[in-house]
């Protein structure tokens, strides 16, 4: 390959660079775009070093205008080492020559030298990690969810009591009707809103995949957002109903009695409940032991269970809470909106990111019926 082919080469791509900008105008690069852009600009740069390399053979290969003679330089006469060691005395006392400075080394920015900067290349790691996940807390309960397309109420009838039944003689019958009691709950719901705004020369600049992030962002937000509503409606529906509160005298009983009286306080009907516990009342109950008996411990790790219960943890929660949340909990959710707002901002050159979900809560705790499928407590002051 000769210099005028790198330079025929290298004039090609630039036109296929400038036809594929003028042919996006202000629109994104699509995928396939976006490679194709990002392949003609790698071959350019290849072919930029080329014809720096290949124009210093062409320069060796021209004959020269004037002879070269070579001159004898005549051989210094070597120092001895008094000089030496009297010179490198001389400059480490010498005040005007600092050892050390207080800039410390900067890659790619002034003051180093920009030749020195260009050689020490840094590379992005191609994705964003995430540091700020979050669970989804009423599906980790078992929370009844009630999937809905639309924002219209959603009404949950409850049967609160069973029919009323008497003792007949055998010649008798009833004439009076004794139904059962019932009643119901509404799930309406709050639009839980996020916006995101990023600039184009961003999205076609940044390294990782920043849309993708960004979208990941606004989910992991609103189950961040809607955990800390859930947690909320729960502790204003118990603390409203006198049959869900547990007693636990105020916090004079062991964590071992006042667990025990929590999972007594659920009626055998709705069989095995779940924890929901805040991590630093999990703490505490991590080496507690009864007072009396084996003195063995309340939470079994290798199990995931205390006193043989499983259980969630929540920095959200307040209270110990134990139910049969399947019962006690109903969540009401449409689907969660992702939009890519392209044209609202582009007088600004910026491209909105937007995540929409209608969500509401309800629970039996909101209903007149006496048997509770959930309860709670508090383990440092309880009913506080």
């Amino acid at each position: 390959m000769t210099l005028t082919e790198i330079t025929n080469r290298k004039a090609a791509v630039r036109a296929q660079l400038e036809e594929l900008i003028v042919l996006s105008g202000t629109r994104a690069f699509s995928t396939d775009e976006t490679a194709r852009f990002n392949d003609l600009k790698a071959e350019a740069e290849s072919l930029t070093a080329l014809q720096d390399r290949y124009a210093i053979l062409e320069t060796l290969d021209r004959k020269p205008t004037t002879p070269t003679i070579p001159t004898i330089t005549p051989r210094p006469t070597a120092p001895t080492k008094a000089s030496l060691w009297a010179a490198v005395d001389s400059f480490l006392r010498n005040p005007s020559v600092p050892m050390a400075v207080d800039t410390p080394l900067q890659i790619q920015q002034s003051p180093i030298d920009s030749g020195l900067a260009a050689s020490v290349p840094t590379e992005i790691l191609g994705e964003a990690i995430s540091l700020c996940g979050a669970i989804d807390l009423p599906s980790a309960l078992g929370v009844r969810d009630f999937p809905r397309s639309s924002t219209s109420p959603l009404v949950i009838p409850f049967e609160l009591d069973s029919a009323a039944v008497v003792t007949k003689a055998e010649s008798a019958s009833l004439t009076e009707s004794g139904p059962g009691e019932y009643g119901s709950i509404t799930l309406g719901g709050v639009c839980f809103d996020s916006l995101i705004k990023v600039s184009r020369e961003a999205l076609a600049n940044v390294a990782f995949p920043l849309a993708q992030s960004v979208m990941r962002s606004i989910a992991i937000g609103q189950i961040a957002q809607q955990n800390a509503a859930f947690m909320s409606a729960l502790k204003a529906a118990c603390q409203a109903n006198s049959d869900t509160f547990v007693d636990a005298q105020s916090g004079s009983d062991d964590l071992h009695s006042v667990l025990v009286k929590l999972i007594a306080g659920l009626d055998p009907l709705y069989g095995e409940g779940t924890f929901l516990l805040n991590p630093d009342d999990f703490a505490s109950i991590a080496d507690a032991r009864p007072t009396s008996g084996d003195g063995h411990p309340l939470l079994d790790v290798s199990a995931g269970r205390i006193l043989g219960k499983k259980y969630v943890l929540s920095s959200d929660a307040d209270r110990c809470y134990y139910g049969a949340w399947g019962l006690g909990a109903y969540r009401s959710q449409t689907p969660l909106s992702m939009q890519t707002l392209l044209e609202l901002y582009s007088a600004s050159r910026q491209i909105g990111f937007k995540g929409s979900q209608w969500v509401d809560f309800a629970f039996a705790a909101e209903t007149t019926a006496q048997k509770q499928p959930v309860v709670f407590c508090s383990l440092n002051d309880a009913g506080s």
